[in-house]
């Protein structure tokens, strides 16, 4: 009561978005067995990229920047991913390499500056995802990718509050199905891929994520909560489920929100 009055004196207006958030919250334990989703952290997301170079060692990258979101059906035992690479944040440790790699004998980064990952079909034992059947889009032509599980396990992040899951998933792909013949004479056509992936769930009783800080920020800013005000926070936070949940049920991909 205290917290509808706060919420509604002088804002009658919101008086109705605010009765749906508290039902939102009120509602999150019968929630569980929906489909859930999760943004993806870029904080602690890569995509890495081993090749043999010439037959002796192996040539190592990996992509620095990306976005993306899963959701995860326990009850159906299914899900879907979604994820874009940004090609032109290939980091190999060598400038030169990577001026190479984003031309046009292989990425096409001018023309192709996005890489993509999209499926549909999650295989899960028990509640862990155990593989990742979907199709990999690098040049504008798509390859089917199966991922593998390495790991994969789900909990409550210590700074955040919020349910994390993630996991190390392994694959392959050849460079010859995208069109990239050029390095063949000097490279194995096999490219193995390691993907390490922390998604941090999205939750309409959570205040707004577009607002939350990062766990960096969180240990950076130490003094960041200083004044916090619970029964303002409380009221913004009920509002902002109204909101999200009115913005993003609706939608079968959520988009990326930087958390």
């Amino acid at each position: 009561m205290i917290l509808a009055r706060i919420a509604c004196v002088g804002r009658p207006a919101r008086s109705h978005r605010f009765a749906l958030g508290v039902a939102l919250c009120f509602g999150c334990a019968a929630a569980q067995s929906q489909p859930v989703a999760y943004a993806l952290d870029a904080e602690h997301t890569r995509v890495h990229w081993e090749v043999l170079h010439y037959g002796t060692s192996t040539i190592r990258g990996r992509f620095d920047r990306l976005q993306g979101s899963v959701t995860l059906d326990r009850t159906a035992r299914s899900g879907d991913v979604s994820i874009s690479v940004d090609t032109a944040s290939v980091s190999t440790g060598v400038p030169t390499l990577d001026r190479v790699l984003r031309g046009n004998n292989f990425f096409m980064s001018n023309r192709h500056p996005q890489a993509y990952f999209v499926s549909r079909q999650l295989r899960l034992e028990g509640d862990r995802v155990s593989e990742v059947h979907g199709e990999a889009t690098l040049r504008g032509i798509g390859v089917p990718l199966t991922l593998r599980a390495l790991s994969f396990s789900c909990c409550t992040h210590p700074v955040l509050q919020r349910e994390v899951c993630g996991g190390d998933f392994e694959g392959e792909l050849a460079q010859s199905d995208f069109g990239m013949t050029f390095g063949l004479s000097f490279t194995a056509d096999r490219v193995r891929l390691l993907i390490q992936i922390e998604a941090l769930r999205i939750d309409p009783c959570h205040r707004d994520l577009r607002l939350a800080p990062t766990a960096a920020e969180a240990f950076a800013r130490p003094g960041a909560w200083r004044g916090f005000h619970p029964l303002a926070a409380a009221s913004a936070a009920v509002e902002s489920a109204a909101t999200m949940y009115a913005n993003h049920a609706s939608r079968a991909n959520f988009q990326h929100l930087p958390v």
